[in-house]
């Protein structure tokens, strides 16, 4: 890997769409809105097999627990998807329940839950383990935010 995306000043590693590698038929970067208004999402994810993978690095003091957010967006109708955030090496793997959020383009924040991280350099990887209505999930970020010490 040469690429990492390293944690902020904060303890926070922040995840976008440019920086996943996608694997599996349908999910890309969808860009919305119109200029000055344009914002960039993981979507089109209509086959449960695709993945967004993101490698990141843990610096010898940043090992430890990390909460993982991310903000989300599905249609009602759409709602039940499941989705895991793996990260190789880590414990404890998040697994989480897609709300339905409104609209595809209605985002919120949500907890995916709880991840160890240990020093080194890792893919982090989101993986649908099923797909409840026409698509899985919008992503437009995920933060793996460090627990206080």
């Amino acid at each position: 890997m040469t690429f990492l995306v390293l944690p902020d000043a904060g303890g926070a590693l922040t995840l976008t769409p440019h920086d996943a590698v996608l694997v599996g038929p349908s999910i890309r970067i969808e860009r919305v809105g119109v200029i000055g208004d344009v914002t960039h999402n993981l979507g089109c994810w209509l086959d449960p097999s695709a993945t967004a993978t993101w490698p990141i690095g843990i610096g010898g003091g940043d090992a430890g627990t990390y909460r993982v957010e991310a903000e989300i967006a599905c249609a009602d109708a759409s709602a039940g998807s499941r989705i895991r955030f793996d990260v190789e090496g880590g414990t404890n793997t998040p697994e989480f329940t897609v709300p339905g959020t409104g609209g595809w383009q209605t985002y919120r924040t949500v907890d995916l839950g709880r991840v160890e991280l240990p020093v080194g350099s890792h893919r982090a990887t989101l993986r649908a383990l099923g797909k409840a209505g026409e698509a899985v999930v919008n992503v437009r970020s995920i933060r793996v935010v460090r627990d206080a010490k």
